[in-house]
């Protein structure tokens, strides 16, 4: 289950020419999914999503 974390300005989210989802500045991951991956692992992804250290203390 690849992730790939960005920083954005903004993104956005279109399904069939319509915008179904869209933030400003913040995070955007972009997640490759599986019908293998396990509940225990999409948990332990997300885990280490949220705990990842990704700004300085100083931001």
């Amino acid at each position: 289950m690849p992730v790939v974390i960005q920083r954005v300005k903004s993104s956005q989210v279109i399904v069939r020419g319509e915008i179904v989802g869209k933030i400003g500045r913040g995070l955007n991951l972009l997640v490759g999914l599986s019908d293998r991956d396990t509940e225990n692992e999409l948990d332990w992804m997300a885990r280490k999503c949220l705990e990842f250290r990704l700004f300085s203390e100083s931001e």
